[in-house]
């Protein structure tokens, strides 16, 4: 997840189980030398045993930034506290979420531009916090797509970009 310049990359708690590890930290430091490269540690889990609205796939289940300066998060979804996310983005420029909405994937949205998203029309509550902070945000329904594992960021994931 590309934030401020820096690449935060979500690690999961479990070394057995975890999709990303410290190996895949230090490939994206090879990679991308000068980037910063910051691992956060989340509360990964595909198991079915697990809770589905305690613990999360990938960073962008708890973490979207929204522009340079705000962004979606769910606090629950980190082992410990998101230091490194809380120190880039101010409190008041943090939409919270919940399990319930983190389990429907509300995070999961995709950027178009700094200050243009696309979301979910029944993301009603996030899509008027989003406008508050100025954010033009686009409704697609697209719901539906949550059964196949994934919504906007994942059915789009923007590789590679050029600003027109």
């Amino acid at each position: 997840m590309l934030l401020q310049g820096r690449v935060l990359v979500g690690v999961g708690s479990d070394p057995a189980r975890a999709r990303t590890g410290a190996e895949a930290v230090e490939f994206l430091k090879g990679i991308f030398p000068e980037r910063e490269i910051i691992p956060i540690a989340i509360r990964a889990s595909d198991d079915s045993r697990d809770d589905p609205k305690q613990h999360v796939l990938h960073l962008d289940c708890a973490f979207q930034p929204i522009g340079a300066d705000s962004a979606i998060l769910f606090d629950e979804g980190f082992v410990g506290s998101p230091g490194p996310i809380l120190d880039l983005i101010a409190d008041d420029h943090l939409l919270r979420v919940s399990g319930e909405e983190m389990f429907h994937l509300w995070p999961n949205l995709f950027s178009v531009s700094p200050t243009t998203v696309v979301s979910a029309p029944s993301f009603a509550r996030l899509n008027a916090e989003k406008r508050a902070l100025g954010v033009n945000v686009v409704e697609v329904p697209y719901e539906e797509v949550t059964k196949l594992g994934g919504l906007f960021r994942c059915s789009t994931l923007p590789l590679r970009r050029s600003l027109i």
